[in-house]
């Protein structure tokens, strides 16, 4: 880099001195750059030209506009600083006036020094990534002078180069295992290139196999039947499995192929598969989850179909052509099977409930290895158009649950046929499209608790009221049916029976929402069954349960209230059902629930008329979350993820959950079934629930899990 300079200019070519100046000097010509704009170069200002007899001129240069700093002498040597950059320089005369600056035009933009030697490496390339069957191994460019253009590779294996190995990354495989491997780069410039080699990787090792998904048991556990395992899914590329099957735990002799055939010796015990899992790096283990306790096919079954005229055959040649009969004569062989069809002309399933403990109570066979309690009624009740469908639903579900509590261990259900004898409500219907049948499709194996459904009201011939014009199934009733008819039915019955004696079904989680069936009818269902509105004017205390029940374990689920002066929400047992249809008590008032709300100032958790603690004035919107521990019996409440129960008294240990410190005492609501309840007593009140895990807002208390879980 140059510096500033100042002069006097003499004559040149005359003898007459310059006139004097009489202003600041004037531009007549920009200043020009000359040289190469290339870095390494230099380049020449001119002055330009001046008229006022400049006696001084200073120069800056400038790279895009921006000064380069110290460059102020009339050359300039240009860097690598500058390469892409264009170059103007700014020369200022002065006089004894003052001083004025020109700018010159811009050179083009400058262009990098010309290579003249090969790459030389700097830091040479390196491998990364694990070497390991599996994994992918990576070599870096390294570190170059002389600005290479461009690279290419070489993998070698146990240093030999590896045909079409050129990329910069290199998959291992099984047939990898136990080598050593290295790459080379080689780095190119106009003028040359030059290689370097990378360190080495190995010897290459394979990861055990790891386990991503576990085996599974497929099949009935019962003597006679087999069980079929699945390796699970498996990560490291496994190159064999071995099966072992377990009886409690202990291993079974000879047991080591993917099925296995129960005996007598498996019975009661639960059987588990273990998986494991090799490859060259060595062995891993998985289990599939158990199954059982193994079950002894029942030598003897008793069958018991209750119901109506339908089931009891009403209009059959005899007995024999009932559908029970028929359905009993195509049953797979071995069982002695015995048939109660103990079904009744004319009869409601609210007499069917009553009078259980002396028709399906009394036919229970305590001498059977197996009792399987039947039902299908409800036709009675719809052809009366006295009852409601959720009227005959809950009948149906109290029978039920007297059969199981009667020690049946298997319960099916069944759907009601159609009818067409008369005008409709009452006397024609399509038992496809029966509300009551939509319900017991819905709910059968959950709040149903059955082990399968004998779905008539969706069959052939049995679906729509036109069907009962058909002579060849129908009576001229058009009710009853033929014998053709009740072979039908005994068609549709037949497969769902044996495979309830064949094993017990399988209980899905119920759905996370408020019971369509479990409501007060001032109150209505939205946003998919989790909100509950009170739908109509007027003031009632009108409840409605969850369809999801627990009797043991710790549980999390929220209530949001709207229209909070008119709402209560807590749990309930089976006992309050009675008082969720009849829009008189509030589950606050009563010994089978207790619940927040309906107070004034400071609403409380009232049990059994009770108030127990408050959590202050509830608002719109309010968030209430419900933590209970069924193993204990013991229940907090929050609002708005405030303290649990209201807050401890100074001194006293804090509230919590977690740590089972503080609940209520909810033993007076019994050991069986627990639900979330809430009841509204005026027009406007709304409660949402949040009782699946996507839905709960608030943090969980260590040890609970959502009530939909």
């Amino acid at each position: 880099m140059g510096f500033g300079f100042s002069f006097s200019l003499s004559p040149q070519g005359t003898s007459a001195p310059p006139a004097p100046p009489t202003d600041v000097p004037a531009n007549s010509a920009v200043p020009v750059i000359t040289g190469t704009a290339r870095s390494g170069s230099t380049l020449t200002s001119s002055y330009g030209a001046w008229t006022q007899s400049p006696s001084n001129y200073t120069f800056q240069w400038t790279a895009d506009g921006t000064n380069i700093p110290g460059a102020t002498a009339r050359t300039l040597t240009l860097t690598d600083a500058e390469i892409g950059k264009t170059i103007t320089v700014t020369v200022t005369a002065s006089n004894s006036f003052g001083s004025t600056s020109a700018t010159s035009a811009a050179t083009a933009a400058v262009t990098e020094k010309p290579v003249t030697v090969p790459p030389a490496v700097i830091a040479p390339p390196t491998l990364s990534g694990d070497a390991l069957v599996g994994s992918i191994l990576m070599v870096s460019n390294g570190t170059w002078a002389n600005k290479p253009t461009s690279y290419s590779y070489q993998w070698f294996k146990n240093g030999t180069a590896l045909l079409g190995a050129t990329a910069n990354v290199f998959p291992l495989l099984v047939e990898d295992f136990g080598a050593y491997f290295s790459a080379t780069v080689t780095a190119t410039n106009p003028v040359g290139s030059i290689s370097a080699s990378t360190n080495n990787a190995g010897p290459i090792s394979q990861a055990p196999p790891a386990n991503t998904s576990a085996p599974t048991i497929a099949g009935t556990p019962r003597v006679g039947q087999t069980l079929t395992g699945s390796a699970g899914t498996w990560a490291n590329d496994p190159t064999g499995f071995a099966f072992q099957w377990t009886r409690s735990g202990t291993n079974i002799p000879g047991a080591t192929a993917e099925t296995y055939l129960l005996v007598s010796a498996d019975a009661t015990y639960e059987i588990a598969l273990r998986v494991t899992a090799t490859n060259l790096g060595g062995a891993t283990m998985a289990m599939a989850t158990p199954v059982g306790p193994v079950i002894e096919a029942p030598q003897s079954v008793n069958i018991v179909a209750e119901g109506d005229s339908i089931t009891a055959g009403l209009g059959a040649t005899d007995a024999a052509h009932t559908y029970p009969a028929v359905a009993l004569t195509g049953l797979p062989e071995g069982p002695t099977y015995t048939l109660e069809n103990i079904a009744t002309a004319g009869i409601q399933t609210n007499t069917l409930d009553t009078d259980y403990d002396s028709r399906g109570g009394a036919n229970f066979d305590v001498n059977s290895q197996l009792n399987v309690f039947t039902l299908m009624a409800g036709t009675n009740d719809k052809s009366s158009g006295i009852r409601e469908d959720v009227d005959i639903y809950r009948s149906l579900r109290s029978i039920l649950r007297k059969a199981k509590a009667t020690g049946y261990q298997r319960r099916l259900i069944g759907t009601m046929i159609s009818r067409n004898d008369g005008s409709p409500p009452g006397a024609q219907f399509d038992g496809n499209s029966e509300p009551v049948n939509q319900y017991i499709r819905a709910y059968w194996n959950t709040d149903l608790d059955c082990d399968g459904i004998f779905d008539f009201g969706n069959a052939e011939h049995f679906d729509t009221a036109t069907d009962a014009n058909d002579a060849a199934y129908y009576a001229a009733d058009k009710l009853h049916l033929t014998d053709v008819g009740y072979a039908g039915l005994a068609d549709v019955y037949r497969p769902v029976l044996a495979a309830a004696i064949e094993g017990p079904g399988i209980r899905p989680p119920m759905p996370a929402i408020w019971s369509p069936v479990d409501a007060s009818n001032y109150l209505g269902l939205t946003n998919g069954n989790r909100t509950v509105t009170w739908s109509q004017p007027g003031f009632s205390n009108s409840s409605v349960r969850s369809l999801i029940g627990k009797s043991s374990g710790k549980w999390v689920f929220e209530t949001v209230l709207d229209a909070a002066l008119y709402v209560s929400v807590g749990l309930m047992s089976e006992g309050f059902e009675t008082y969720l249809y009849g829009n008189a008590l509030g589950p606050q008032e009563s010994e089978f629930a207790i619940a927040l709300g309906f107070g004034a100032p400071d609403d409380a958790l009232t049990y059994n008329g009770t108030n127990i603690l408050s959590l202050g004035t509830l608002a719109d919107g309010d968030v209430i979350q419900h933590a209970v521990d069924l193993d204990t019996r013991k229940y907090w409440v929050r609002k708005n993820g405030g303290p649990w129960n209201g807050g401890a008294p100074e001194g006293a240990p804090t509230i919590d959950p977690a740590a089972g410190v503080g609940g209520v005492d909810i033993s007076g609501l019994g050991t069986g079934n627990i639900y979330p309840v809430g009841s509204i007593f005026a027009e406007g009140g709304q409660i949402t629930a949040n009782f699946a895990a996507g839905q709960i807002n608030g943090s969980i208390p260590a040890g609970f899990q959502p009530l939909a879980s």
